[in-house]
């Protein structure tokens, strides 16, 4: 309770009681002034820069770290995306070539390398029969429609994206066929190549050029593939190799000129 007993006795009194913080009236005018200086549940701004400084240092430490993670993952993708395409495509070319009989009858045209240019890069082309469809994995299980007897192309174009050069495969299968049958659909299936050259071994002799119909209709013993990727400055990388035994020839003695 307050009381006056002069004129402005009574705004002392009341000034002290305020003063007194532990009077409960003290307290209930602390509570309502916006500038006593209590604490609310917002953050002062001293608060917030140093909340923003702390993130930006954390941020700063751990930048190189996140960048080189990701120039590691996108080098990566760039070395491990063409093997994976070099593994597909070779696996194909050697189930083509096992799958190659003695290249004569009725059916059966010739086995045969071609030395070709495409844009000014050498870019061969390698024709062969197919007398049974090749064991097909998983992962290009789409072809399991290609049974039979086919003659298969493998040719080289310039790439969709005018990058260099691209290794295509088609499969011309209704050989019988009169009149103008389709062209087969080319498969791409390597792209990007400064330069691929296909290779017939005979005898001891490595030849850029074969034709079975000048070779006694015989299959050669081996084909290697040369060749060389774009690297991402356009120019032509290291050259690789592929070397596949056609195996056949070796255990068919009229492939060896054997009767």
């Amino acid at each position: 309770m307050i009381r006056v007993r002069g004129p402005g006795s009574g705004v002392r009194s009341l000034v002290r009681l305020v003063d007194d913080r532990t009077s409960p009236a003290g307290e209930l005018f602390r509570l309502r002034t916006p500038d006593s200086g209590l604490r609310t549940g917002a953050f002062s701004l001293l608060e917030v820069i140093l909340a923003l400084a702390i993130v930006g240092l954390v941020l700063a430490a751990i930048a190189p770290a996140l960048i080189g993670t990701l120039r590691a993952e996108r080098q990566a993708r760039r070395v491990l995306e063409p093997l994976a395409q070099e593994q597909v495509a070779f696996a194909l070319l050697r189930d083509d070539l096992l799958a190659a009989p003695l290249p004569n009858g009725s059916v059966a045209e010739a086995f045969s390398v071609v030395t070709a240019s495409v844009v000014g890069r050498r870019g061969d082309t390698l024709t062969l029969f197919s007398a049974a469809a090749p064991p097909l994995p998983p992962r290009i299980a789409k072809r399991a429609p290609e049974l039979g007897q086919a003659m298969i192309t493998w040719r080289t174009q310039v790439s969709e994206d005018g990058r260099g050069l691209a290794w295509t495969r088609s499969r011309r299968a209704n050989l019988l066929a009169t009149g103008n049958a389709p062209e087969p659909q080319a498969e791409i299936l390597l792209e990007h190549l400064a330069e691929l050259t296909v290779e017939t071994l005979s005898g001891t002799t490595w030849s850029d050029s074969y034709d079975s119909d000048d070779q006694g209709q015989v299959l050669p013993l081996a084909v290697r593939i040369t060749y060389a990727l774009l690297d991402e400055r356009g120019e032509p990388g290291a050259k690789r190799q592929v070397v596949i035994d056609l195996p056949q020839v070796a255990l068919d003695p009229l492939q060896n000129g054997g009767t």
